[in-house]
């Protein structure tokens, strides 16, 4: 049960994750934020360095994201 509803939550925010468009800086900030706080429930380490070669902003702005939010 609680397998379906982890499934269902991470489809949930795929779908999200595509509708929201790149045009503008919210847009961007809540694409970086979902991507960091979903790889965190799965288990996963990350690095400000590798958020920043993934998303193409600097490792500043991933400590921004995280400090802000």
């Amino acid at each position: 049960m609680a397998t379906s509803n982890f499934i269902g939550r991470k489809r949930m925010i795929t779908e999200y994750l595509k509708a929201l468009t790149m045009d503008n800086k919210t847009d961007k900030l809540a694409i970086r934020f979902l991507y960091i706080i979903t790889q965190l429930n799965l288990g996963k380490k990350l690095t400000p360095k590798e958020l920043a070669l993934k998303f193409d902003v600097t490792e500043r702005i991933i400590q921004k994201d995280i400090i802000t939010n």
